[in-house]
């Protein structure tokens, strides 16, 4: 959506926030955390900065409970997935501005189409096969990325894991983590492959009707 929205926007808040996203990508992932750690857990006192769990876990309800996993996964997912995500937005935008240029889209402004139903209907489905393509590379890239990042805020992870085993030399425990890597390697090929398809079959079916 944020790819979208800057493509089709003319809005310079748009612009600026994407110049921020631009500084943000260009920041490595370990600094980033410090930054985001210095401001929503020290600053802010928003999320914690270790763990994966409150020292009073044990004490809350289920709901609670919930609520504290979730409040010390925010932070190390955040620093794992905002790079992908402004990636993935500049990816889409320039999809969807090329795809703007495509002679059939100019037709149909030119006689008279509603702007909306081009933008839903023919920009959108078709910007859309490239961004499936990339998931493929960006969930294994999750995997590849969480040791540092694991590291930093004391999150017990399969990255944090994967370290442990390399110095203890738990080969055992290496081949597991490893087994799961290509589990999800494969995992991300075969969802592609279906959201692929999905889509394709619908352009088709539009297509016949």
């Amino acid at each position: 959506m944020l790819g979208v929205l800057s493509a089709i926007s003319k809005n310079k808040i748009v612009s600026i926030i994407e110049v921020i996203f631009f500084i943000i990508y260009a920041i490595p992932d370990f600094i980033l955390a410090i930054f985001l750690i210095l401001i929503f857990s020290i600053k802010l006192n928003l999320f914690p900065s270790s763990g994966i769990v409150s020292l009073n876990h044990d004490e809350l309800n289920s709901f609670s409970q919930f609520l504290d996993y979730l409040k010390h996964l925010f932070l190390p997912a955040l620093s794992l997935s905002i790079a992908s995500i402004i990636f993935l937005a500049r990816f889409t935008k320039n999809s969807i501005v090329g795809i703007l240029e495509h002679s059939h889209i100019i037709a149909l402004k030119v006689r008279g189409i509603d702007t909306f139903n081009i933008k839903l209907k023919h920009i959108l489905k078709n910007s859309v096969f490239p961004f499936i393509s990339l998931l493929t590379f960006i969930i294994p890239g999750l995997f590849g990325g969480s040791i540092i990042i694991e590291t930093i805020f004391g999150y017990p992870g399969i990255g944090n894991m994967l370290y442990k085993a390399i110095i203890h030399r738990d080969f055992p425990l290496l081949i597991g983590v490893a087994f799961v890597n290509v589990v999800v390697i494969y995992f991300s090929i075969f969802i592609t492959d279906i959201m692929y398809e999905v889509f394709k079959a619908g352009e088709l079916n539009e297509k016949g009707d």
